[in-house]
């Protein structure tokens, strides 16, 4: 969804400032990534007051998009670490994999059910 926004608003750069500044396709779409990145270098800037209205709208509308591409990264990486999390609470509050865990530590520990070591030919 995010990568179709950010072309939607390159296209947009291209049709508005293209058509009223009279700007290449190329030149457009530098405009709107510097923009989109709040760099500003200057060299391109609109030259009438509508314009600069219109720049005003398309500047809220691309720091629109840095918050939703920032929120969805921070979203989806908080989701992982919670799916994580979720994953070894459940481990721990499953009886058969406590018996599992419990089994594997006392096999590799070499201890019987007993307590004591065995030798590894019994094993």
């Amino acid at each position: 969804l995010i990568v179709v926004l950010l072309i939607a608003y390159f296209v947009t750069s291209i049709t508005i400032f293209g058509a009223r500044e009279e700007w290449s396709q190329i030149d457009c779409v530098y405009f709107a990534m510097i923009t989109l990145t709040t760099v500003g270098f200057g060299d391109l800037t609109p030259t009438s007051d509508l314009d600069k209205i219109v720049d005003i709208i398309f500047i809220y509308i691309g720091s629109s998009f840095i918050g939703l591409l920032v929120g969805a990264f921070l979203a989806n990486s908080m989701d992982e670490n919670s799916r994580k999390s979720e994953q070894v609470h459940l481990a721990e509050a499953c009886v058969y994999c406590k018996e599992k865990k419990m089994e594997n530590v006392s096999a590799s520990a070499g201890l019987t059910s007993g307590g004591t070591a065995t030798s590894p030919a019994k094993r």
